[in-house]
C-alpha cells in the first residue's frame, strides 16, 4: 500500500468544531484537479482517482492500521534507536499540531509553512526537520504526518442519521464512488445496502450516552475488542473503542474523538495544526457529512501494490 500527497478543500459551510474558511493561496483545491471534482468532502473519492485509476481516498481502515502499528511500535521499544519518537511519556507519533508549526509534546519539531497566505500554522506534508518523528514507525521508510496538520477524509463508516454501518470487507475502495444513488456510492440506501454492515443505533462508546460528545482515546482498561471475526473485528479495525475504552491515556495521546450521528457521515481522521494534545493517529472525527467542506480538511490518495 502507498499512500500519495494530500489534496486541500475550499471551504463552502461550517460544521462544528470547523470554523469558516476560504480558498487557500497557492493550495490546490479539489475543484482545481483534473475534472474538477466538488470541492466537498465526497469529492475526495472523484479527487483521489485524478492520481490513476486504481488510487483511492484513504480508508479508516488504513489509517487505523498505521495507528495500530504505531502503537506496536510504542510498545516494542526502549531507546529512540530504532523509533526516532520514543518518549517516557508521550510515546506516540509527533505532528504539527500547535498552530505554530510544531508539536505541543515536542519542542524540537518545527515545520515548513505551505505557503497559504493565510494560515501560519498549516505545514507542508512532509517537511517536519526530523522527518523520522512524524512517522507512524519512527523511521525515514514510515507514513508522516498523520497527526495534525490536516483532517484527512477517512471513508469506512457512516450513518443515515439513525443508524451507524461499517463498510464490508468485500467492497473494494478503488470501486467506491462519492455519490448517494448507486450500489457503489459510500452514501444513501442502495450504497449503504450493497456495501456496508448494519451496526445499529450505537454501538460500543459509540453513541453509548444517546448525545453528541467529545471523549478521549484510552483507559486502563482494554481499549479495543479481542474479536477475530464479526462486527466487533471491524469495529476494532477502524479504530473503534470499546464501552470501556475511552478516559484519555497518554499511551493513545489521549487523541479526540467526535460522538456524533449525521446523516450521511463522513469520518475525518487525525485532527488539524491546531488540535494540540486532541490532533494524533487515534484521533477521530464523526460530526463531518458529505456535503461538508472545510479548509482544514484533505485527504491522501492510496494505492495497494
Amino acid at each position: 500500500m502507498q499512500l500519495q500527497r494530500r489534496h486541500r478543500l475550499v471551504n463552502q459551510e461550517r460544521h462544528s468544531p470547523f470554523q469558516r474558511g476560504a480558498w487557500i493561496t497557492g493550495q490546490r483545491g479539489f475543484s482545481d484537479l483534473t475534472g474538477a471534482p466538488a470541492a466537498t468532502y465526497a469529492g475526495a473519492i472523484a479527487a483521489a482517482k485524478t492520481r490513476g485509476a486504481n488510487f483511492f481516498c484513504n480508508s479508516r481502515f488504513i489509517h487505523a492500521a498505521l495507528a495500530l502499528l504505531s502503537y506496536a511500535h510504542a510498545q516494542a521499544s526502549s531507546a529512540t534507536t530504532y523509533c526516532a519518537w520514543y518518549n517516557a511519556t508521550y510515546n506516540f507519533p509527533k505532528g504539527c499540531n500547535n498552530n505554530a508549526l510544531g508539536d505541543a509534546q515536542d519542542g524540537d519539531i518545527l515545520y515548513v509553512n505551505d505557503g497559504n497566505g493565510t494560515y501560519a500554522g498549516a505545514a507542508k506534508t512532509g517537511s517536519a526537520n526530523l522527518f523520522a518523528r512524524t512517522t507512524h514507525n519512527g523511521q525515514n521508510s514510515g507514513v508522516c504526518d498523520l497527526n495534525g496538520n490536516f483532517w484527512e477524509i477517512t471513508p469506512g463508516l457512516t450513518s443515515n442519521g439513525t443508524n451507524l454501518y461499517i463498510l464490508k470487507t468485500s467492497a473494494a475502495m478503488k470501486n467506491v464512488t462519492g455519490s448517494n444513488t448507486l450500489a457503489t456510492d459510500l452514501w444513501g440506501a442502495t450504497g449503504i445496502a450493497a456495501l456496508y454492515d448494519n451496526l445499529g443505533t450505537s454501538y460500543e462508546v459509540w453513541r453509548e450516552t444517546g448525545v453528541d460528545r467529545s471523549i478521549s482515546y484510552g483507559a486502563a482498561t482494554q481499549v479495543f475488542s479481542a474479536s477475530t471475526s464479526g462486527n466487533a473485528w471491524s469495529w476494532a479495525g477502524v479504530g473503534g473503542m470499546l464501552t470501556t475504552g475511552d478516559g484519555g491515556t497518554n499511551a493513545f495521546g489521549s487523541d479526540i474523538f467526535y460522538d456524533y450521528k449525521p446523516n450521511e457521515m463522513c469520518p475525518l481522521s487525525g485532527g488539524y495544526w491546531t488540535y494540540s494534545s486532541s490532533a494524533g493517529v487515534w484521533a477521530l472525527h464523526l460530526a463531518g457529512a458529505r456535503g461538508g467542506s472545510d479548509s482544514t480538511v484533505s485527504f491522501r490518495a492510496a494505492l495497494y501494490l
